[in-house]
């Protein structure tokens, strides 16, 4: 439904409330019991300084007001046969989802719950298959000029590395059944167990098949997979796109992979945690041996500002002698974000620099990236924390 009231007719020459209504889905969806503040959508949306005055610029008020008289349009027109209703009730800026009057539906738990599980089914559309990574990849174009961080880890001459995107429909279910699922449980996939549950509601029914037989990726993963095969893409060979449910610990220790996601949407980074510094841990990235050297949310609960993100890139070296390059965010824009950073030359030459080496001395090693995106694009990149791993002593020359 998301989408549909995206690409209706009152949105098409609405860019920014377009943006505006989508930005609201996610965070209604990814934080239910935190509200939305005006700063941090003027800051995310409208691409306003941090820490500008909403007091003095009302632009989100307006923009507000808008979409209110956008929405109510879509539901009264184009949207009239829809079931379910999207409002955003005055005096917030939370997106609710609920029935419309005269449809029967089952009783939920609790009025929050209900709206949760609702827009978990209707955020779908943010998602994208995995099958349009397969379908662009012919269509990307050579890799050029100054060598990247992604080149030199995987040279032209070298076997393409596979591309693993995260599982978003394993995001979609833990946070429908609020339960973390262990890496285990989602190798034998008896995660899959929990999509219907005995007493679910009807409407969720269509939602349990669709994660099971789809394969779903958010648009962060995405763009950060199709920036990383326009990257390696020769004329010989191109990288191959698997996602994350697809893929076995097999195949991860015998053939080099570059694994893309989010701790929420890829298992698979948890079987290399032994081998880094840097681990997620409530709501940061965080060194187990120097808790103060944290990035990302703080413990207390505050959010970062200005649309600042962090992504965790890491390199390591199997017995196998495959590679395993792991960019990891944050959120979905960190993720997009990191795969950009490794992209691009000068993120070579800054990492580099960190780790004092020369890129043809780059062996295992981990950063963190600090973000910066709008209107979920990334903007700008830094590195702000950079290490050299040693090898266990089997992988040493």
């Amino acid at each position: 439904m998301t989408e549909r009231i995206a690409a209706s007719e009152g949105f098409k020459k609405a860019a920014r409330l377009r943006q505006m209504f989508l930005f609201l889905a996610e965070r209604s969806f990814r934080d239910p019991p935190e509200s939305v503040k005006e700063q941090e959508i003027g800051i995310e949306v409208f691409a306003r300084e941090p820490g500008y005055d909403p007091g003095e610029d009302n632009i989100v008020r307006n923009a507000a007001r808008q979409l209110r008289v956008k929405l109510r349009e879509y539901f009264e027109g184009e949207g009239a046969g829809e079931s379910w209703l999207v409002d955003m009730p005055k005096g917030g800026y939370r997106l609710v989802c609920e029935p419309r009057k005269g449809v029967e539906t089952p009783p939920a738990p609790s009025t929050w719950r209900s709206q949760r599980l609702a827009l978990i089914v209707f955020l779908l559309a943010l998602s994208v298959a995995v099958n349009l990574l397969q379908w662009l990849a012919p269509r990307a174009p050579a890799t050029a000029g100054a060598p990247s961080l992604a080149t030199t880890l995987f040279p032209p001459a070298s076997p393409a590395p596979r591309i693993v995107v995260g599982d978003f429909g394993l995001f979609l279910l833990s946070s429908l059944q609020n339960k973390r699922f262990p890496l285990n449980d989602y190798a034998d996939r008896r995660y899959l167990n929990f999509l219907a549950p005995k007493h679910s509601p009807p409407f969720l029914q269509p939602f349990g098949e669709l994660l099971s037989t789809r394969q779903i990726v958010s648009m962060g993963e995405l763009n950060g997979a199709i920036s990383l095969l326009q990257s390696l893409a020769s004329s010989s060979q191109y990288p191959e796109i698997r996602h994350a449910r697809t893929v076995t610990a097999r195949d991860l220790r015998e053939t080099s992979t570059i694994l893309l996601g989010t701790e929420n949407t890829n298992p698979w980074f948890k079987l290399f945690d032994h081998r880094v510094r840097m681990q997620f841990l409530q709501g940061g990235f965080q060194s187990l041996s120097h808790p103060s050297q944290r990035f990302g949310v703080e413990v207390s609960g505050a959010r970062a500002s200005g649309g600042r993100g962090y992504a965790h890139l890491a390199m390591l070296r199997l017995p196998s002698q495959a590679k395993v390059f792991m960019i990891s965010g944050l959120n979905m824009s960190a993720v997009d974000a990191g795969a950009e950073f490794a992209t691009r030359p000068q993120g070579l030459e800054e990492l580099c620099e960190k780790l004092a080496v020369k890129p043809g001395q780059l062996s295992e090693f981990e950063a963190i990236v600090e973000t910066q995106s709008a209107d979920f694009t990334p903007t700008r990149y830094r590195v702000v924390w950079a290490s050299l791993i040693s090898a266990p002593a089997g992988l040493r020359n």
